[in-house]
């Protein structure tokens, strides 16, 4: 088997109203191909499985306060978490867990604006974005990522 992996961020301008940017980042690890021995052994997708599952637990670690968490979405596996980032109060952050076939991914949101009294961007600006998020790569992993 093959696994691909990358991390990358980006700043993304959401549609709720802010006055900076959002910090963005994509963590992904793909899995390709048959068990090593000729499909003896865990397939690409149970290896994602357990992927999904380390992604999971380790985003616990990025938040001072989960406000919020649960399952999220029209793919195969996701767990999202809402909440104030670990180490600053003052960065409302998401975290989104996902697997499409053989693939698992983390997306993280920070928001560092201060909002009205200090208050945390709502949860429903994050999993807009997320949602649009999630459709493309749905459609895109499901017709790139082999079975």
């Amino acid at each position: 088997m093959t696994s691909y992996s990358d991390v990358c961020h980006w700043k993304l301008v959401p549609e709720y109203g802010v006055s900076t940017p959002w910090d963005f980042s994509l963590r992904y690890k793909m899995i390709v191909g048959i068990p090593e021995g000729g499909g003896v052994g865990e397939s690409a997708v149970e290896v994602a499985e357990n992927e999904f599952s380390l992604l999971k637990d380790s985003s616990y670690s990025l938040f001072g306060e989960i406000v919020s968490e649960g399952e999220r979405g029209n793919i195969d596996q996701s767990y999202y978490f809402y909440g104030v980032a670990e180490g600053d109060l003052n960065v409302t952050r998401y975290v989104f867990v996902g697997r499409v076939k053989s693939t698992a991914y983390q997306i993280v949101f920070d928001d560092r604006n201060v909002g009205n009294n200090g208050e945390m961007v709502p949860l429903s600006a994050f999993q807009n974005e997320i949602d649009k998020i999630n459709s493309r790569m749905a459609i895109d992993l499901g017709v790139w990522v082999p079975d």
